[in-house]
């Protein structure tokens, strides 16, 4: 109706930079998108856009369109093998997504299987983190390479396969010849990887596949403490915290395939771990990458289970939501909430002589700490001058100013004192833990902060000091 009536194809910029094609494929509206070019709009993407340089409409088509779609926008002109800053193709954003049909498609147009970031991921390195063994098969066949190394860390894509704990994509990867003897830049073999998280069926596969099988890896099943702590990371802002009596979850949730044996050592919870110690599972807000509901389902095999929700969880029953700045006794630890500004809530929890605040989302979005950011931290010091354990968000595409967003970090925790830092919300590890360690030691911080790698990096918090087990922690 619009078009008929002489709407312009290439109106005015939404507020991101947004072109009317980029939002239509952005929005998942293929057949707008084909309709809106065939009438004559651009296909190129504009300057202010929010995504990188270089980024170009294939870039978005790739993360779920099909053939269709990519062959139409090939069609019109737009490059197969663009390379954004970071050079990341087309191919990488439809590996990353799983896209088979996509991915398909773009070698049939000519991608480049090989293609490396500036960190040295390939396509296959997706698929293989992902654990989607049909992509990462189609991409072998199609002229992948299986022997490449990460620039940044010096590991294979085997290592990748045995710390996810993916024995189909292991065994593929080793029969397509890739060598189980390789090391990376610590000097670990995947078999060292495979056991130090619990991935007993990739260890054994690549035991028959010769590779030598390192010192036994480290009993971490036993009980903390009171005063001591055991710290699982288990990706995103997902974290496992193991006290004298307790086992806290925070923001659980997983968006890649399991590993063949879940379990904490790999950043997954399984159903033995619920029992014995008293569980309470806290989810902060609503949002997929916080929240799942299947969390709900472990009920059945640890029926004592205390839930605790940041919102009101949608057909669930059987938790509790505090109030914002409420403060309650629950199984056995005292809860203090705060409203996050971004969604739902955050926790501070005290529970057998530790300390431990998740705060969410909540993250400070204005370079001057005006805001509602810094009430709710100096709300959190009057309850708790000192804590021992303190998860922080770094990084986040809804967060804004990233400046601003560790601006508040270094603020909350010269407010908090804690005995240890651990940045989350970047993944299933990102290199901005490692930046942010930096950026807080030259801040003057002298908390250690834990540097995740992996999800099952763990850390022993034992008479106010930091140790290690999986990653590394930095002063």
């Amino acid at each position: 109706f619009l078009l008929s009536r002489g709407a312009d194809v290439d109106d005015t910029l939404s507020r991101v930079g947004n072109t009317v094609v980029s939002l239509a494929l952005d929005r998942r509206k293929p057949e707008m998108v084909k309709l809106l070019i065939g009438r004559g709009a651009s296909t190129r993407m504009h300057p202010r856009s929010e995504f990188p340089p270089s980024w170009t409409l294939m870039h978005t088509a790739a993360w779920d369109g099909g053939r269709e779609l990519l062959d139409f926008l090939a069609g019109r002109g737009v490059p197969v093998d663009q390379r954004t800053t970071g050079d990341r193709t087309p191919l990488h954003n439809a590996c990353m997504q799983g896209n088979l049909d996509g991915a398909k498609a773009l070698v049939a147009l000519g991608a480049d299987v090989n293609a490396r970031t500036d960190n040295g991921a390939v396509p296959l390195f997706f698929a293989v983190s992902r654990g989607n063994f049909p992509l990462a098969s189609f991409l072998i066949e199609s002229g992948a390479e299986t022997h490449g190394a990460n620039s940044a860390n010096g590991m294979t894509l085997l290592h990748y396969a045995a710390i996810k704990g993916y024995g189909d994509i292991a065994g593929l990867l080793t029969a397509k010849g890739a060598d189980p003897k390789a090391r990376d830049a610590k000097g670990r073999t995947a078999l060292d990887c495979a056991i130090h998280y619990g991935q007993a069926s990739c260890a054994a596969l690549l035991q028959a596949k010769g590779a030598k099988r390192p010192a036994k890896r480290k009993d971490e099943s036993q009980s903390p403490g009171k005063g001591q702590a055991v710290v699982w990371y288990l990706g995103h802002s997902g974290w496992a915290v193991r006290t004298a009596d307790h086992l806290l979850v925070f923001d659980y949730f997983k968006g890649d395939r399991l590993p063949d044996e879940p379990a904490l050592a790999n950043g997954c919870i399984a159903p033995s771990q619920l029992k014995g110690p008293k569980v309470i599972v806290f989810a902060s807000h609503s949002h997929g990458d916080h929240y799942v509901p299947a969390i709900f389902d472990w009920r059945k095999d640890a029926p004592d289970l205390t839930y605790v929700m940041g919102f009101a969880a949608r057909d669930k029953e059987g938790f509790l939501q505090l109030a914002n700045r409420e403060t309650r006794e629950v199984a056995g630890a005292e809860i203090t909430t705060i409203e996050s500004n971004d969604s739902g809530q955050g926790f501070l929890v005290k529970v057998d002589g530790v300390t431990i605040l998740h705060p969410g989302d909540h993250a400070n979005r204005n370079r001057d700490l005006s805001g509602n950011y810094t009430p709710a931290v100096d709300f959190l010091a009057a309850k708790a001058p000192a804590v021992d354990i303190m998860f922080v968000p770094v990084t986040g595409c809804n967060f804004g100013d990233q400046v601003a967003v560790r601006a508040g970090d270094f603020y909350a925790i010269r407010k908090l004192n804690p005995k240890a830092v651990f940045p989350m919300h970047g993944g299933d590890g990102s290199p901005q833990y490692a930046e942010f360690a930096e950026l807080a030691a030259k801040e003057g911080i002298t908390a250690p902060v834990a540097v995740a790698e992996f999800p099952g990096d763990n850390w022993s918090l034992v008479q106010g000091r930091l140790c290690g087990s999986g990653a590394s922690s930095r002063r």
